[in-house]
């Protein structure tokens, strides 16, 4: 959103009284003194406001008393046009004919302006918002890609982080699952997507969602996979260490199965319950001393000794 202020060439300080409040409002704003009616001046109006650029004039406020020609020039030009005029103070509205009145808005306070603008910035702000997310829309279909939930997923399990951030710009939610149940973030870890991991978490995907085929979560998935960079992310972004999958293991108890130490680790040393049973009613801590894993035994002591635990 940006102000054109117009004014008349003598009574530029009028215009330049309401750049406080405009930058107050965090709306940048153009001032346009007007002489006498002449070609270039007419020239000036239509090249910024006939031509929309992304830096273009959105919105017009005439702030002094102008001279009968420009106001019905500005009338019809507002006719013509879909950028609101506005009439700002007694002293702009003098002259205005009740013939061309209607192609104004007037204000006569401060506040009420103020409370106009807000309205106006924040509608502009959510058709932005819903233009750029057309082109993203308008991008991927360019690109041959279907605006499914499931070639959301197949752009996750082929690391496309481009594409999927098209889609979140789109309108999909980072939560989307694919027509398993299975969400984004058990797609990426499962393939070890690390960049495409990263990124839903940044977008506010929930880590904890469990996936429809085997209840899992992005962190037991990443476990299973033997992804260490991958666990550690997930735990830094407040993951659930204790969920468990449909057998009832958790993160913790997959990892003492896969023997990967770093992982088992890097889970206890983050609080995750090495006493937790599964469905067999075997907790990580038993698995580990069942199965001679010594040092994950070690690490369980150390950072949940048996007392505790019990």
């Amino acid at each position: 959103m940006k102000i054109l202020l117009i004014c008349s060439e003598d009574k530029i300080i009028a215009a330049e009284r309401l750049i406080p409040l405009l930058t107050e409002m965090e709306i940048p704003a153009e001032i346009l003194a007007l002489a006498s009616q002449n070609y270039m001046d007419i020239g000036r109006i239509t090249s910024l406001l006939a031509y929309s650029s992304g830096d273009s004039p959105t919105h017009a406020i005439i702030v002094t008393s102008l001279s009968d020609s420009w106001l019905d020039f500005l009338a019809g030009f507002a006719c013509g046009s879909r950028i609101p005029f506005l009439v700002y103070g007694n002293e702009a509205e003098i002259g205005i004919k009740p013939a061309i009145v209607f192609s104004f808005t007037a204000f006569r306070a401060e506040e009420a302006l103020k409370k106009y603008l807000l309205a106006e910035e924040e509608a502009y702000l959510e058709k932005a918002e819903a233009m750029v997310a057309v082109k993203a829309r308008e991008k991927l279909l360019e690109e041959g890609i279907p605006l499914t939930d499931e070639s959301l997923a197949l752009c996750t399990a082929e690391n496309r982080v481009k594409e999927v951030s098209l889609f979140f710009t789109g309108g999909f939610s980072p939560d989307t699952r694919n027509k398993t149940g299975v969400p984004l973030l058990c797609i990426a870890a499962r393939g070890g997507n690390r960049e495409v991991l990263r990124f839903l978490l940044s977008s506010g995907a929930n880590p904890d969602l469990q996936s429809g085929d085997r209840n899992s979560t992005a962190l037991i998935d990443s476990v299973m996979g033997n992804h260490e960079e991958q666990v550690t992310d997930l735990v830094k972004a407040g993951a659930d260490l204790n969920l468990r999958t449909k057998d009832g293991q958790t993160a913790i108890v997959l990892a003492v199965g896969t023997g990967n130490e770093r992982i088992a680790e890097t889970l206890l040393e983050a609080g995750a319950d090495a006493d937790i049973a599964d469905n067999l009613g075997v907790s990580a801590r038993k698995y580990a001393a069942l199965f001679g894993k010594k040092n994950i035994t070690a690490l369980i002591e150390k950072h949940t000794p048996l007392k505790e635990a019990q």
